[in-house]
């Protein structure tokens, strides 16, 4: 009788059965099958012919569609006490979306034919029940207009997702300082995500409380929309929109894998940029988020150890997650610690097996006293070498909303003065050399720029012998 009393209280709960008395609860009780499901189980297909609604005893389940590139979609998480399905009762369409149970699950059927057997013997309760669903599929079809309404001028944000299998190697700090690079340059929409869980410190370097948290999202999970959204992401001073990661280990514990996916998603179509910080260990929720990434930042310092798991994670990205190369972006960090490390960055591209798009300078001192602050260094040290090397990668992700960087040395153009080339030259190039190349103004050592870069490299090497360099 136990049993029998919870799942009359369960069916109470039920949005679908708000206002039937308890006797009509117990009724519909005796029509319901139990259904026992394994992690992953599918319920249902999409286009499959709909025979049933769902109640969840226990256990969570997910809807989902394949998109256009045939990638799973994500349009809603469902947990105990919530129903899908229920369009089948009122019509002969086929399922609008795959229904996975996400753990082991206990679900309640209840059969089409069983249900309209009972309605057609219970006319007040069959009047009230179309009353309600004919609510439900007025207040659907408007979400689905607005949303098409609004689609007609939306642009899908693109997703920067940056990862380190180690921990320490600045990923945050690089990830943060990126966001605010890119709505200073672009003067588009940007929002940062704070997927390190737990004990993300996005906030800490922003200086922002955690008064608001992807946590407060979680009863909305379902209708996540611009009114919402805005109402949970904190600003900041630079116009760089913050979305949290709870302050403690229990509500970091509420958040799934579905959860990361369903936010992303709504924020793509809010913002044009999100950045999003992940923690170093494999877990679903940062495997979620890597899923939504137009581009992954491959994070790492000039050390063996932790290029080791770059590259056992690139493998196991291509082999096991199905990721393309062309997805995966490696950049070092500290890449002005070569000289001690013995490796460069041609080191790191064969060893990792992924490209290297980006360096970033070492100055702790400088990034330490803005973690301390909270004050990014793009904004209180414009003119760092971090600032130049940032902006660099933020070329990288914007490339025509970003003002192009100066050419590359291997890529002088004829028509680009001699002066202006000097700029680019690497900083280890000594001034005497500086000057002497800009002493040169026949055309064609103007133009032949290119052929002395071996003399250029040899003369700036460190490690230079005393045998002349020959251009």
């Amino acid at each position: 009788m136990a049993e029998f009393t919870e799942r009359v209280e369960l069916l109470r709960r039920v949005r679908l059965f708000n206002g039937l008395t308890p006797e009509d609860l117990i009724a519909i009780d005796t029509l319901l099958q139990e259904r026992r499901f394994k992690k992953g189980t599918v319920v249902f297909e999409q286009s499959d012919d709909g025979d049933a609604l769902y109640i969840i005893e226990s256990g969570r389940a997910k809807a989902a569609i394949q998109d256009e590139q045939d990638k799973e979609k994500i349009l809603g998480v469902f947990d105990e006490g919530d129903y899908f399905g229920e369009m089948a009762l009122l019509s002969d369409q086929p399922r609008s979306a795959t229904m996975t149970v996400v753990g082991d699950a206990e679900l309640l059927m209840l059969p089409k034919e069983a249900f309209e057997r009972f309605l057609a013997s219970n006319l007040p309760i069959m009047r009230q029940f179309v009353s309600i669903m004919s609510r439900r599929l007025a207040e659907s079809n408007h979400r689905q207009l607005t949303t098409v309404d609004e689609g007609q001028h939306q642009v899908l944000g693109k997703s920067v997702v940056l990862y380190s299998p180690k921990g320490g190697g600045g990923k945050t700090t690089m990830a943060v300082n990126l966001a605010v690079l890119l709505r200073e340059q672009t003067g588009k929409s940007v929002a940062v995500v704070d997927c390190s869980y737990p004990f993300g410190d996005v906030g800490v370097m922003l200086n922002l409380e955690p008064k608001r948290t992807i946590v407060d999202l979680l009863p909305h999970i379902n209708e996540l929309d611009g009114e919402i959204l805005e109402s949970i992401l904190q600003s900041h001073a630079s116009g760089v929109k913050v979305l949290l990661a709870p302050p403690t280990p229990e509500e970091t514990e509420l958040i799934t894998a579905e959860h990361v996916s369903l936010v992303i998603g709504a924020l793509r179509e809010l913002y044009e940029y999100i950045v999003i910080d992940t923690h170093p260990a494999f877990t679903e929720v940062s495997i979620s988020a890597l899923d939504t990434a137009d581009i992954i930042l491959v994070v790492t310092p000039l050390e063996v150890p932790a290029l080791k798991s770059v590259r056992q994670f690139v493998d196991t990205a291509v082999q096991k997650l199905g990721y393309t190369m062309d997805k995966m972006a490696i950049v070092v960090n500290k890449a002005n610690a070569e000289a001690a490390s013995g490796l460069n960055l041609n080191d790191v591209q064969s060893l990792v097996g992924a490209k290297v798009v980006a360096s970033i300078c070492s100055d702790e001192m400088l990034a330490l006293s803005a973690i301390n602050h909270g004050v990014p260094f793009v904004i209180s040290n414009k003119d760092s070498q971090l600032y130049r090397d940032l902006l660099n990668l933020a070329r990288l992700i914007a490339p025509n909303a970003i003002e192009e960087p100066g050419m590359a040395l291997t890529d002088f153009a004829e028509n680009v003065p001699v002066g202006e080339r000097l700029r680019n030259l690497p900083s280890t190039i000594t001034r005497e050399v500086r000057e002497g190349i800009a002493s040169m103004r026949t055309p064609e050592l103007t133009h032949g720029l290119g052929s002395l870069l071996p003399w250029v490299r040899c003369l700036s090497s460190p490690s230079r012998s005393s045998a002349p360099c020959r251009a």
